[in-house]
């Protein structure tokens, strides 16, 4: 649900009330992320490509508000060890914001490296089999 955007919910499910708890730390983990992209609005256009082909990608937000997210999903059963590579002039990135650009998984579960190779910004990280990356640019 995360890389599309959507926020996930368990309405219409006859659950009991003691076990949407046992759900609650995957609401606490991914709900923020949700937020985000929710507030950034989606962009059909990531002008950004990756290097796997198990790599699936949506971008929310063109740094307008400083911030940036891309969502990430490993399709793949493995870890994939890839990179992004945009186009962040595209985007409207200044060479001198581009430099100081940090990237951080909301998520916490992909370590995440970044830097320039002409005129692209490079993230490079590590995604864990059916797993979902939540990079926040700012």
């Amino acid at each position: 649900a995360l890389l599309y955007g959507n926020f996930a919910n368990v309405i219409g499910y006859r659950v009991p009330m003691e076990e949407y708890h046992e759900v609650r730390p995957l609401f606490k983990k991914y709900v923020p992320s949700m937020q985000c992209a929710d507030r950034l609005g989606w962009e059909p256009i990531t002008h950004a490509v990756t290097n796997r082909s198990e790599l699936l990608m949506e971008r929310y937000g063109d740094m307008s508000q400083n911030e940036m997210l891309f969502t990430v999903m490993n399709t793949a059963s493995d870890t994939v060890n890839g990179s992004i590579a945009v186009d962040y002039r595209t985007i409207g990135i200044t060479d001198e914001k581009a430099s100081a650009l940090t990237v951080t998984d909301m998520l916490g579960d992909s370590p995440v490296s970044v830097s320039l190779n002409g005129d692209k910004l490079i993230i490079d990280l590590s995604i864990a089999g059916g797993a979902v990356a939540s990079l926040l640019l700012s």
